[in-house]
């Protein structure tokens, strides 16, 4: 009988294993959490017939909230050094149509000029000052 779930791939195990046989995770020992933790959760009693089930449009149903991915500013950088004259760093802070305007004019080379210096100025300013001239969260990578 399957009471178990693996927290990393969901898959139902024995509580006698330690490891999970299908991803190889080391399984927890105490109360289940994350994905688990989701997959016990049905196992307990069901509201009555009758009664609503919470869920989308019903009081106290609260949806998922996502932001913007969080931007390397290092990344951005390079992007812009190597193949900033195409706008490819435009592409990856989400400013789709000043990448295209960049695609547009790249025989020109002024593109490449500006983005030359968009790339220096990336890789010389703080994580704050980039997330707020550009407008995305930042990606913590430690550099």
């Amino acid at each position: 009988m399957a009471d178990v779930f693996c927290s990393a791939c969901g898959n139902a195990n024995s509580a006698a294993t330690q490891f999970c046989p299908k991803c190889g995770t080391a399984q927890a020992s105490g109360p289940a959490t994350g994905y688990a933790a989701q997959q016990l959760n049905f196992a307990q009693p069901q509201q009555g017939f009758g009664q609503p089930q919470q869920g989308f449009g019903q009081p106290g149903f609260q949806q998922p909230v996502y932001g913007p991915a969080p931007k390397s500013r290092v990344t951005a950088g390079l992007f812009a050094l190597l193949l900033g004259g195409l706008g490819v760093h435009k592409f990856y802070l989400n400013k789709v149509g000043l990448g295209v305007l960049y695609l547009l004019f790249c025989w020109t080379f002024v593109p490449s000029v500006i983005a030359l210096i968009e790339g220096i100025i990336y890789l010389t300013q703080d994580d704050a000052t980039f997330s707020r001239n550009q407008g995305v969260p930042v990606a913590t990578n430690g550099w």
